[in-house]
């Protein structure tokens, strides 16, 4: 079941939700919505619903499996034949695709689907991980870089306002340390005792890490980084 709201459910999510709501909330501190036909796209749960309607838009939302809640509008997927009703519903000003296509086979089709959806000068804003643990098996395709948006953006004219390259070594080291448990090969003493080691240091150093504690002081730089914040315009 997808989430209500945009919190941690676990502490592996910690860094990754931190960087997509800063990412959002730089959006909307940016941008007067008043009067915005938005499109939640994989919309979920609708997690978002709640702010975007607060900022004053129209919302409609549309995912590729109805929620338990019964509140998604078009059951159907991105990079497939849109409903005609969603497309007279359109064109929208913006669309909101946030963790949506690293699930989605066809890009190419999902992009050519934005651009029926968008009006001319709307914006695309979506987020997908670049590095992240397989999930929602088996419909997990791609870990993206930010040049495969605008390399898929440009087949439609849709020029990149924003990219952002969210979150740090450290907040990729805390999402590891957070996923799956350390243990012995076997029951030999000296590897049950490395392993109880390595379990308590983890347990030391991982809260200032998930808290940010270390990243305030020290730089780990190795060039890796959490998810890709996209902004484009039609």
């Amino acid at each position: 079941v997808e989430r209500a709201d945009y919190v941690p459910s676990s502490e592996a999510e910690i860094p990754m939700i931190r960087v997509i709501n800063a990412f959002v909330s730089d959006f909307f501190s940016r941008h007067d919505m008043k009067g915005w036909k938005v499109l939640d796209a994989g919309c979920g749960r609708q997690p978002f619903r709640k702010r975007l309607e607060e900022a004053g838009c129209s919302y409609t939302s549309m995912d590729v499996n109805q929620n338990p809640e019964g509140s998604v509008q078009y059951v159907c997927a991105i990079d497939e034949a849109l409903p005609q009703a969603l497309v007279q519903a359109g064109p929208f000003d913006l669309i909101f695709c946030l963790e949506v296509l690293e699930h989605v086979a066809d890009w190419d089709a999902a992009f050519g689907n934005f651009d029926k959806l968008l009006k001319k000068g709307g914006r695309l804003v979506a987020t997908t991980p670049f590095f992240y643990r397989i999930h929602e098996e088996p419909y997990d395709f791609w870990r993206p870089t930010s040049y495969a948006f605008e390399y898929y953006g440009l087949r439609y004219a849709f020029k990149t306002e924003l990219v952002v390259r969210g979150g740090d070594s450290w907040d990729i080291l805390g999402t590891m340390l957070t996923l799956g448990g350390i243990y012995s090969r076997d029951r030999k003493f000296f590897n049950r005792l490395l392993g109880l080691c390595i379990r308590n240091f983890i347990r030391l150093i991982k809260r200032g890490i998930l808290e940010g504690y270390f990243s305030k002081r020290v730089i780990l730089d190795n060039g890796y980084y959490l998810s890709n914040g996209i902004v484009m315009i039609k």
